[in-house]
């Protein structure tokens, strides 16, 4: 559920208690902003103004047992990610310039995405199920081309701090997060917004414009996976198609009986 703070700000450490407090503090925005835009025709648009920080779509469906157990298989090639801000945030490429070179491509010296030569890397090679989910994205017209696909893992009582991936002025409805899993006490937090329910193996549309930050204080590791790459009709379609969604089910719904 995404839920609108009411002013609080959240500072690390985060207790239990206080993600508790949060989802009591905080209500319902997603019907006004849905509203606002039910006339737009364009998912490209939505992409840029929908005034949310994220949007479960509809896609491929993936094995979640299988992706777990392939993500699992590979703790011990996952690299530590921006542990400045970070505790236990670790990383691994299926698609880039290798298992291992997780970041963008300007550490690496290139210029652009369009320049950059991102291929399978070998650690894809030990995924076949999550493989053939990314492959499933590309029949379906989601992206023109992948860019970084990652792994993101976040250890049992590691967090990463609120931060924002892109400035304001690039507000967009990309890259595509999904979780592999989700511990019932991790939770994503938009700092100006509220919390987020991953559901593992449901494709979420992510604003990383908006100040973010997860806290994992479960005793268990949490494992998503990020898409970064060029969109192409099929990722504008199901922005379309999820608004809808949200339309009909506003009025009588909830967040989880929207999701598809």
């Amino acid at each position: 559920m995404i839920q609108k703070l009411q002013g609080e700000i959240l500072n690390f450490p985060i207790s239990e208690n206080d993600l508790v407090d949060l989802e009591k503090k905080t209500s319902l925005f997603f019907e006004d902003q849905i509203k606002l835009h039910s006339n737009d025709q364009s998912g490209h648009s939505l992409c840029k103004g929908l005034g949310l920080p994220f949007l479960p779509l509809s896609g491929p469906k993936l094995d979640i047992e299988k992706a777990f157990r392939e993500a699992m298989s590979l703790a011990h090639l996952f690299v530590p990610h921006r542990t400045s801000e970070s505790q236990g945030w670790k990383s691994l490429c299926l698609h880039g310039l290798s298992s291992q070179e997780v970041r963008p491509y300007y550490k690496y010296g290139y210029k652009s995405e369009d320049e950059t030569p991102y291929q399978w890397t070998a650690a894809s090679d030990k995924t076949p199920e999550l493989r053939r989910w990314l492959n499933a994205l590309m029949d379906r017209d989601f992206y023109h081309r992948f860019h970084r696909v990652r792994l993101m893992w976040l250890e049992p009582g590691g967090y990463i701090d609120f931060h924002s991936d892109r400035s304001l002025d690039e507000k967009s409805l990309s890259p595509m997060n999904m979780a592999i899993n989700m511990p019932q006490n991790c939770k994503w937090i938009f700092k100006n917004w509220g919390s987020v329910d991953f559901l593992p193996g449901t494709p979420i549309a992510v604003d990383i414009s908006e100040t973010h930050g997860v806290w994992n204080l479960s005793e268990e590791p949490r494992i998503h996976i990020i898409v970064h790459g060029k969109l192409n009709s099929g990722y504008y379609n199901a922005i379309l198609e999820a608004k809808e969604k949200y339309l009909d089910k506003i009025s009588s719904s909830s967040y989880e009986d929207a999701i598809p």
